[in-house]
């Protein structure tokens, strides 16, 4: 992994030094890393590594732990940015993750957008099928007395926050033009 990004992100903490020297042993090689940020998840000093294809938590100082949030698997990224820190939730079936503390606060906008990236291009092993999620924001979004401009800007915002594939934005978008 890029050790630019590793040095910019180490401080004096004992558990953030650990959690980086772990970070070249659990890389795939046929991993490119995105971004790289220390941060707090379930109260533990650690660090939070976004690869192409998942995010890596890697915190402890006794015991290691190591925490994999694979692309495929993500339903929801949101990053949130304070005066003096940022913080990024990572949904996954339900569960969320929220690792807070994230320094230097802009790496948690920068991440927000790898994972969504990644979310977009990751295999979800389904061919053309809608998602249960696309399904269930279909109803919502047939025009009922609106407009269709209107279902179509809630569309294309549901696909800009990485609700909906291209796929899936597609086959509702032809739904809605289709009427």
């Amino acid at each position: 992994m890029a050790q630019a990004k590793i040095r910019s992100v180490e401080r004096v903490n004992p558990a953030i030094i650990r959690a980086l020297k772990a970070l070249p042993e659990l890389a795939r090689d046929d991993e490119q890393l995105g971004s790289l940020a220390s941060g707090r998840y379930d109260d533990q000093s650690g660090v939070l590594a976004v690869t192409d294809r998942r995010a890596v938590w890697v915190s402890g100082i006794v015991r290691r732990r190591v925490e994999t949030f694979a692309a495929d698997e993500i339903t929801s990224v949101q990053s949130e940015r304070g005066f003096v820190e940022g913080r990024v939730i990572i949904t996954v079936a339900g569960n969320r993750a929220v690792i807070r503390q994230i320094y230097p606060r802009e790496r948690a906008e920068e991440i927000a957008y790898a994972l969504r990236s990644d979310m977009k291009t990751a295999p979800t092993g389904m061919s053309e099928a809608p998602s249960a999620l696309a399904q269930s924001v279909a109803p919502a979004a047939q025009p009922v007395g609106g407009s269709v401009a209107k279902e179509l800007a809630k569309l294309a915002d549901l696909h800009d926050r990485g609700v909906l594939s291209d796929t899936e934005f597609d086959a509702q978008k032809r739904k809605l033009l289709d009427k």
